[in-house]
């Protein structure tokens, strides 16, 4: 209260296909608050990403996605050689029915936020996805065939 840092609201952007819009004031995610920083996370281990805001002087707000869309999702936990055992920075590409994602392994994200190494991917009606993965140091490994709706550990192979 009567600070600068009191009087800053959050801004929540949806997207809609092409286009980002701001939320509308009644929307769960257009909350009141000032968030100082957020992380997406899987919390319910139900393969949809839930968002942490922590808030200015007042506890921090969970945003459960309760989507119901029952469309499929991979996670996947690396586990590299040598001393970067976590894989940060290793490039993963996941391909589905509908065409490549692509995500890189982080360790932080943001103001004062922290990324989760594992990364979970939507694969919407896709059962099954092959996984190329270019480790930190160049490497490169390729894994067909995985099952969805289930986390994956994935070793860097020895060469």
């Amino acid at each position: 209260t009567g600070s600068y840092a009191g009087n800053q609201y959050n801004q929540m952007y949806l997207s809609n296909g092409s286009y980002f819009f701001l939320a509308p004031e009644t929307s769960p995610e257009a909350f009141a608050g000032n968030t100082r920083s957020s992380a997406m996370v899987d919390i319910d281990l139900d393969g949809d990403m839930d968002i942490v805001a922590n808030q200015f002087r007042q506890p921090p707000r969970v945003l459960e996605n309760t989507q119901n869309k029952k469309q499929h999702w991979i996670k996947l936990r690396l586990k590299a050689q040598g001393k970067n055992s976590r894989a940060l920075g290793a490039k993963v590409t996941v391909v589905t029915k509908a065409g490549p994602l692509l995500q890189q392994v982080s360790g932080g994200r943001g103001y004062l936020g922290q990324a989760d190494s594992v990364l979970t991917f939507g694969t919407a009606d896709s059962k099954l996805v092959d996984v190329t993965i270019v480790w930190p140091d160049g490497h490169r490994s390729e894994h067909k065939g995985l099952a969805t709706d289930k986390q994956e550990l994935i070793e860097q192979p020895t060469e």
